[in-house]
């Protein structure tokens, strides 16, 4: 639940300062790779994807892999890609 807690502040630090997609945040964990779509506004909702990665990867590989952050525009949606422990 802190993890859940912790991604929604950093999307709500992102929606307030308007940030472009593919941006990297670091609460002191590690960066947490996050896309927002080009044209997000402040008021609108979007769902949240949290794509998680298997053993030995990282969210930006799975990211990489998928290819999601590429996606966001298109399709409207807020993308977190959190690295898991080790």
């Amino acid at each position: 639940m802190k993890k859940l807690s912790l991604i929604s502040i950093m999307l709500l630090s992102l929606a307030a300062l308007q940030l472009a997609s593919a941006q990297s945040l670091d609460f002191g964990r590690g960066e947490i790779l996050v896309s927002v779509p080009q044209d997000y506004a402040e008021e609108s909702s979007l769902p949240l994807i949290v794509l998680l990665h298997g053993y030995t990867s990282s969210g930006n590989r799975q990211n990489a892999y998928m290819g999601f952050s590429k996606l966001v525009d298109e399709y409207g949606f807020l993308l977190a890609a959190p690295d898991g422990t080790q």
